[in-house]
């Protein structure tokens, strides 16, 4: 799971790094970094916005399939208590 953030957080500065560095090309007027920085900044906005609906729309399917959260695939302590209640219930 952690290999999977790394690898994210790596594509996502290489990216937004390249997107940096291509407006900014070969000029060092402080202008020049406004504009690059501004369009790379947009970038992120954009991206993170559409990992938010990713998520919510990827979320919308699992309920509608029937498809239970499980934390990650983990072993959950609050899962086990919950059954493990329902299970003692008269």
């Amino acid at each position: 799971m952690f290999s999977t953030f790394q690898i994210g957080a790596a594509l996502g500065v290489a990216i937004v790094g390249g997107v940096f560095f291509s407006l900014l090309s070969n000029s060092h007027e402080l202008a020049a970094y406004c504009q690059a920085f501004s369009v790379a900044l947009g970038c992120n906005v954009a991206l993170l916005m559409l990992g938010g609906l990713l998520s919510l729309l990827l979320s919308g399917i699992a309920n509608r399939t029937g498809v239970e959260e499980s934390c990650c695939g983990r072993f959950c302590s609050h899962i086990s208590m919950e059954q493990g209640a329902r299970a003692r219930a008269p």
